[in-house]
């Protein structure tokens, strides 16, 4: 894929060329910024193993026009992920680490706060299986921001507490201190 002329403004990172498309630098030079997370897992042209230590941009997660899996909420701060794609027999393993944090809210309190989550990668590209994984493409390439994104959205907890002791609100409250809510009814006659 030819990569358009440079020219334009130039900003957060990388070379503004329309609003789904802009050009980033890598370690290999300038890519389009959708393409720089492309890796590849299969094919006749050989797969080679992978190592990384980068900072992926929050703003890559959470922007829809990157990926086919849903985006990530804001996020506070770049991910720094650490992984690698290494030859196992029958296929390609990729694994690594990385941390997030955005905002959510308490399930008991209804505060928004940061919340952090700690994700560990353990994939396996099975050769014989690669054909049927919705992770890779016809060409035999998968896309790192889709792989990152599913181990953040497999972790997701439904509900989520600011702190382990919150109580809800600000008054505390413990079982029993409610009146009963049917008590009102035991003064009801019936005939």
């Amino acid at each position: 894929m030819a990569l358009p002329p440079l020219a334009g403004p130039v900003g957060g990172g990388g070379l503004f060329l329309s609003e789904k498309q802009s050009v980033v630098f890598s370690g290999r030079g300038w890519v389009l910024r959708s393409e720089r997370y492309r890796i590849k897992v299969a094919g006749p042209h050989g797969v080679r193993a992978r190592d990384w230590d980068e900072a992926v941009p929050a703003g890559d997660l959470s922007d829809a026009a990157i990926g086919g899996v849903d985006a990530l909420p804001a996020l506070r701060g770049d991910v720094w992920w650490r992984g690698s794609l290494l030859p196992v027999e029958g296929g390609w393993h990729l694994s690594g680490s990385f941390e997030i944090e955005t905002r959510r809210e308490c399930a008991r309190c209804t505060r928004r706060f940061w919340w952090r989550l700690q994700v560990r990668v353990d994939r396996p590209f099975l050769t014989a299986e690669l054909e049927d994984d919705p992770r890779v493409d016809a060409t035999g390439m998968a896309h790192l921001i889709d792989l990152l994104r599913e181990e953040v959205w497999l972790a997701w907890p439904r509900f989520v507490l600011c702190r382990a002791e919150c109580s809800g609100g600000p008054v505390e409250r413990r079982v029993g201190d409610d009146p009963n809510p049917f008590a009102s009814l035991a003064g009801l006659k019936f005939e």
